[in-house]
């Protein structure tokens, strides 16, 4: 059996000409996290790589938030963006809207790395509250935003897919202090 080399992982801020390596990512992120969550007519909905190209293009050409890449070596492994609360009953938080790695990078620290990345940064913006939302089925993110030290909050909400109870999304919140 071969031996895996040493991961060389680096989180860059992702520009507009990172637009296709973000929708790759993502696009793959979800087929492996989200396979028994979404219904698979949404799935290829939601992972058209054409479409999620243009629309992250469009994103990181606007500079709205903020968005990271990382990389192991030169390959693409992750990414991360955060930005102001969207939530009305918490505008002073900042939040983090989106934490994916591919699936070989699972427990690698690649994840980790990445929420040191956006909280400092959000937490340099001024932040000293972050939320952030998760399917209530995925308990493989809800385990890693808990060992980070997110606390779920009882919030609730619908996330606009067809299986309503398979989508539901739960709140967390941490304190930067």
């Amino acid at each position: 059996m071969q031996e895996k080399m040493p991961l060389k992982i680096s989180v860059c801020k992702a520009t507009p000409a990172d637009a296709p390596a973000f929708a790759s990512v993502i696009c793959e992120s979800w087929k492996a996290a989200y396979a028994d969550i979404i219904t698979p007519e949404e799935m290829a909905a939601k992972t058209d790589i054409e479409k999620r190209t243009a629309a992250f293009l469009k994103i990181l050409s606007e500079g709205m938030g903020q968005y990271y890449l990382a990389f192991d070596g030169e390959t693409p492994c992750g990414l991360c963006t955060s930005r102001s609360s969207r939530d009305a009953d918490l505008p002073d938080y900042g939040e983090v809207v989106a934490i994916y790695t591919l699936k070989e990078y699972w427990g690698c620290g690649v994840g980790k790395m990445l929420m040191n990345t956006a909280l400092a940064e959000l937490k340099r913006l001024g932040y000293q509250k972050v939320l952030l939302w998760a399917f209530e089925r995925n308990a493989r993110a809800r385990r890693f935003y808990e060992k980070y030290g997110f606390v779920f909050d009882g919030t609730y909400k619908d996330s606009n897919f067809a299986d309503k109870e398979a989508t539901r999304e739960v709140r967390y919140r941490i304190d930067l202090i």
